[in-house]
Formats: C-alpha cells, structure tokens, sequence
C-alpha cells in the first residue's frame, strides 16, 4: 500500500459516509484510510464495504485535531502519509497522480500539490 489517508473527525460522524464514498472514486485503490475519532459524542463507525481498507482510531479523550493527525500517522502502514479533513474532498485522480509523481521522481520525499476550489 502506497498511501495512508490520515482523517481526523470530531463530531462529525455523518460527514464519514460522504468522505468514503467521495475517496471510493478515486482512479487507483492503493491507500488505507485511517480515521481518527477524537472523543465525539457519538463514536465513528463505518458501515459499508469500500475497496480500501478503513480503521477507525477512537481516543478516549479529546485531543484535538494535530494530535489526532499524530495519533493517525503513528498508526498508518502506508509508505506516504495524506492528510484529509472529514468535509474535504480528493480529486478522483489524487492517488494516481501522486503515484504517478513519486514513481517518476524517486529522490524526492515530500510533496505538496495546489489546491483549487470548485466553486
């Protein structure tokens, strides 16, 4: 697995299924999502089968978001770490490109790619 998609969420369990089913239409399933829970009222669960795999990381007390990027990455077994808020979405060619990227330029180890709004 090449990416690791580090989500962090607090209180916002009913943006999970949009953001999996936006990250399902990517081009290339070559990533793991990792959703870290921060302590919401009502506990992340995934419900559905996607064509990556997803855990959810619940912290047993609030610790707000960069922490809960660390806590995300710390877990993630992907060989590069994206990070993607809850009500952010990829564009549906992200991975590809960035495979892409990293497979033309092996001596580079960090990337960053501008973003455009869609509205």
């Amino acid at each position: 697995m090449i990416f690791s998609i580090i989500v962090p969420s607090y209180n916002r369990k009913a943006e999970i299924p949009a953001l999996l089913s936006a990250l399902a239409r990517q081009t290339r399933f070559n990533f793991e999502v990792v959703i870290v829970d921060d302590c919401s009222r009502e506990a992340v669960e995934v419900i559905g089968e996607y064509p990556f795999p997803v855990r959810v990381i619940r912290n047993q007390q609030n610790q707000g978001a960069a922490q809960s990027r660390n806590i995300g990455a710390a877990a993630a077994q992907g060989d590069w770490l994206l990070f993607l808020d809850d009500d952010d979405r990829f564009s549906d060619d992200k991975c590809a490109v960035l495979e892409d990227c990293i497979e033309q330029n092996p001596t580079v180890n960090f990337y960053t790619i501008r973003l455009s709004a869609a509205w």
